[in-house]
């Protein structure tokens, strides 16, 4: 661009007059070179005065089109495009004030086109404003266009997130393009250097990347490495840096590189990656059978149930295509699973299919479409689940439920379903027959249905039925509407919520009109039984006081002579004479404890008991009858320590066997053998073992029955009454044992009793009869018969006792009244009996009233001992009367000096 010439115009200045073509050409003056210069110059020149144009040069015309005619006395705002008219306004004031300046404005030609014009301006010594102007459209496109390419490029660059760098391994510094800088917010000082860019990165990718661009320095290979690093803010960003290499002196390598954000790109990679690898441990770990195919329709990933339920290995099914490893029935799935790929969700809820063996499956399964993060169908996925024993269930129950009917109907049974939320009721056709109607909700909303015959409600409460439903079934009757009752057993199941309140109820109704009249005559029958067989108790019970009572005259006199020292065939014949006494007393206890038995009233006490002592003696009272029949009697009985049991009980048992035993041997030997029993629980064995008669084998069966001997001929060849074995085994059980035997005939036979036999504290021991035991004791008998009265009199005044008698109740309470220490009181008299009397004294004034009363009776079970005792009594002797227990039980309740006669003796 050529320098701003000033010149100034006046129309007289001027060129000479034409020369002569043949005058040689004379040099232009100064003035002519400059108007020369003014009229052939590109650029433009004008004169600017007071804001108009006074003087334009010719190329204006040529660039603008406008001509010196219509410039001059224009103003050149009038010409400039609008936006420029503030800037234009500007540069006046700026010349003004600084005597010049260069600006660029766009200029309107006269055919509307537009030009771009740099103004060089100055001001003239007149104020008038001089310049020149140049033409600068292609040099303002062409930067406009460079301006236009290096946005698109940096805005291509930030929009890819691509950014240039380069590392110089001689200076140690690393150069970064605007663009990563941008997006990271670091500064370039930052990541200047080795040292500094590897602290943006974590460990273990700082040790990674450090080693792979220290390699590529050495070694001047190229590559592409993937890093995270972090930003200005912590932010993580990933960068996929691809770089070249460039020689360097020291055979080393400069690296150049672009470095790629795919911060989005990793993360919905890694996102993709994870998912993937997520819905494969899902799909690996599903319990039923899960399958994922691309839109080939080729296997990717398959759960273990889907190999198992084709019968397959991975390795045979994965890159497969479906229509590769299905045939027959299968097709049918192929054709779900391809309708699948359009977009529908196929659903079998039942199908069978066949295994790679043969064997055929039901299965429930499902194909629905599985899709990329862009929405598209990426292909198939399918669920499958073997419901074969649920299919089987499913018949078996529609098998039960046809059998359940017949059943029902066979059974006379209805079944019922109670809904109290909807308030609906629905009910089996045998249910509605059985109540003789068509049954709604309103006739069972209430727990008590109106049709239960009124005498019964008060039942079906006591039962536990209202209130505690499905714990238990009632019966109770129904009135039809003919009038008719009927028994029904009803099975009744409430279901509640969590608050308590009834939901639904549930239930069986069985007609039991038939079977439950029969029933309830089988109790009444059963009740009279037991009338009767308290009759026959009461009536023995009777028996056995008519019988005891003289009995227990003859036994007591005999008492009184074997303490009378009588000569020693006098003796001998009233030990026979005891014996016998003995004997029958022991067979009238069988037929009262075989009744007792029958009645459930006999009783079992605990004490402690020798079992070894209790069996020598046993022994010794059957030894004389063994030696008079030249048996020997051997006992094996070891000390075992003391057992809590029923000595009475036990003894009685014993002596019934060994007494059998004894009975029924002719020659040879009965051993009676004591032993413990192994076992959780400790037991002692007794075993009784002889050589006797044996028992047949087709009479073993029968021998624990009442009133049986091994054939007819044993009563009358060795009597007895036939109850001792069937009371012993009862005996055993209630001592919580059993009897058990062996026998063979004509060899002989091995009974087994066994006991429980836990183990016992010594008990304290009974007084013994010493002459002067009960001296000074008053003591009053109150017995209706004389022989009885006679006996106690005779053995309690050898005790050294003052003794009176009243021969009856009435007669016992008068007498009381005078004062005693004792009272025997026997039960069963005429007029007032024993309980009776006992609580009159109670009821008498002073001390006599608290006289200690001692029971006289034959009835000894725990609910007679528990009324004589609530009549006052204090104490029970049993009748025939043993003098040593009766002395005992006198010695317990007398208290005072009978105590201390009875320590000394």
């Amino acid at each position: 661009m050529g320098a701003t010439i000033r010149l100034t115009f006046r129309r007289e200045l001027g060129l000479s007059s034409p020369r002569s073509p043949d005058t040689p050409p004379a040099p232009l003056s100064q003035a002519e070179s400059a108007q020369w210069f003014f009229e052939n110059a590109h650029d433009l020149f004008a004169v600017v005065v007071e804001g108009r144009f006074v003087t334009v040069n010719p190329a204006w015309t040529r660039l603008t089109g406008w001509t010196a005619a219509e410039l001059i006395g224009q103003p050149p705002l009038k010409f400039i495009d609008p936006e420029h008219h503030a800037e234009l306004i500007q540069a006046g004031e700026v010349i003004r004030a600084m005597g010049g300046t260069v600006l660029r404005v766009r200029m309107v030609c006269k055919d509307e086109r537009r030009v771009w014009l740099e103004a060089h301006v100055r001001q003239g010594p007149a104020g008038e404003m001089v310049g020149t102007l140049r033409d600068v459209s292609a040099e303002v496109a062409r930067k406009a266009e460079q301006a236009v390419s290096r946005r698109t490029r940096e805005m291509l660059a930030s929009a890819a997130g691509v950014g240039v760098w380069s590392f110089d391994p001689v200076t140690q510094r690393i150069e970064w393009s605007s663009d990563i800088l941008s997006l990271t917010g670091l500064r370039p000082e930052q990541v200047s250097t080795p040292e500094t860019f590897y602290a943006q990165l974590d460990e273990p990718e700082r040790s990674r990347v450090r080693s792979t661009f220290t390699r590529a320095v050495r070694t001047g290979q190229g590559g592409t490495i993937e890093h995270h690093m972090r930003g200005a803010t912590g932010q993580k960003f990933s960068f996929r840096a691809t770089f070249q290499t460039e020689p360097r002196p020291g055979g080393v390598f400069a690296l150049r590189g672009i470095s790629q954000n795919i911060t989005e790109v990793a993360r919905d990679r890694d996102l993709a990656r994870w998912g993937e690898q997520k819905a494969r441990r899902l799909v690996e770990s599903a319990p039923f059978a899960v399958a994922l195919y691309d839109r080939d329709l080729r296997l990717k990933v398959v759960s273990p149930r889907f190999l198992e339920i084709f019968q397959a290995t991975e390795a045979e099914v994965i890159g497969k295509s479906l229509q590769e490893l299905t045939y027959g029935a299968r097709k049918r799935f192929v054709a779900a699973v391809e309708r699948a790929l359009t977009g529908q969700t196929v659903v079998r809820r039942e199908d069978s299919l066949t295994d790679g063996q043969g064997v055929e499956h039901r299965l429930r399964w499902e194909a629905r479409p599985w899709r990329d993060a862009s929405g598209a169908i990426a292909g198939v996925i399918t669920y499958m689940d073997d419901v074969t024993a649920l299919a089987d269930a499913r018949r078996e129950a529609r098998a039960n439920a046809r059998r359940l009917k017949t059943a029902l109907g066979a059974a006379q049974a209805g079944v019922y379903e109670i809904d109290h939320v909807d308030r609906s009721f629905w009910g089996s056709p045998e249910f509605h027959r059985i109540l003789g109607r068509r049954i709604t909700f309103e006739d069972v909303r209430q727990a008590i249905w109106p049709m239960i015959r009124s005498e019964d409600v008060a039942a079906v409460y006591a039962a536990g039925a209202v209130g505690r439903w499905g714990e238990r079934a009632f019966d109770a009757r129904v009135v039809r509407p003919n009038g008719e009752e009927r028994w029904i057993r009803l099975f009744h199941e409430v279901r509640r919520d969590a608050s308590g309140r009834v939901r639904k109820a549930y239930g069986l109704v069985l007609d039991i009109d038939e079977q439950k009249r029969a029933e309830l005559a089988l109790v009444e029958a059963e009740r009279a039984a037991q009338a009767a067989n308290e009759a026959k108790a009461q009536f023995l019970a009777n028996m056995s006081h008519e019988i005891r009572t003289p009995m227990n005259g003859v036994l007591g006199v005999m008492h009184l002579l074997k303490r009378e020292k009588l000569p020693g065939e006098a003796d001998n014949l009233l030990g026979e004479a005891l014996a016998c006494g003995r004997m029958l007393s022991t067979l009238l206890d069988d037929v009262i404890d075989f009744s007792r038995i029958e009645a459930g009233r006999l009783d079992v006490t605990q004490e402690p008991v020798d079992p070894s002592e209790l069996a020598a003696s046993v022994a010794r009272l059957l030894r004389g009858q063994a030696e008079h029949k030249g048996l020997e009697l051997r006992v094996d009985a070891p000390d075992l320590g003391l057992i809590l049991t029923d000595p009475s009980r036990l003894r009685q048992a014993l002596f019934n066997l060994v007494g059998n035993a004894v009975k029924f041997t002719l020659s040879g030997s009965v051993t009676l053998r004591v032993r413990r029993q192994e076992g959780p629980e400790p037991r002692v064995a007794f075993e009784v073992i002889d050589t006797g008669v044996g028992i047949a084998a087709e009479a073993q069966a029968r021998l624990f029955e009442r009133f049986q001997q091994a054939d007819a001929s044993t009563t009358r060849r060795f009597g007895g009454s036939g109850l001792g074995l069937a009371i012993t085994r009862r005996l055993a059980q209630m001592m919580g044992g059993e009897v058990v035997f062996t026998s063979r005939e004509g060899v002989g036979s091995t009974f087994l009793l066994t006991i429980a036999a836990p183990p016992a504290q010594a008990r304290a021991a009974e007084a013994e009869m010493a002459d002067g035991l009960l001296q000074g004791l008053k003591i009053l008998v109150v017995e209706d018969n004389a022989t009885n009265r006679l006996v106690a009199r005779r053995i309690l005044e050898q005790l050294g006792a003052k003794v009176e008698t009243a021969e009856d109740g009435l007669d016992g309470v008068t007498t009381a009244a005078r004062g005693f220490d004792l009272i025997l009181m026997d039960v069963q008299m005429p007029g007032i009996d024993g309980l009776e009397a006992a609580r009159r004294i109670r009821n008498l004034p002073g001390p006599a009233a608290k006289t200690p009363i001692i029971a006289l009776t034959a009835n000894v079970l725990s609910h007679q001992r528990a009324a004589y005792l609530a009549a006052g009594m204090d104490g029970v002797a049993a009748k025939p009367i043993s003098p040593a227990a009766l002395i005992t039980e006198i010695v317990r309740l007398a208290g005072g000096e009978a105590a201390d006669a009875a320590a000394v003796a």
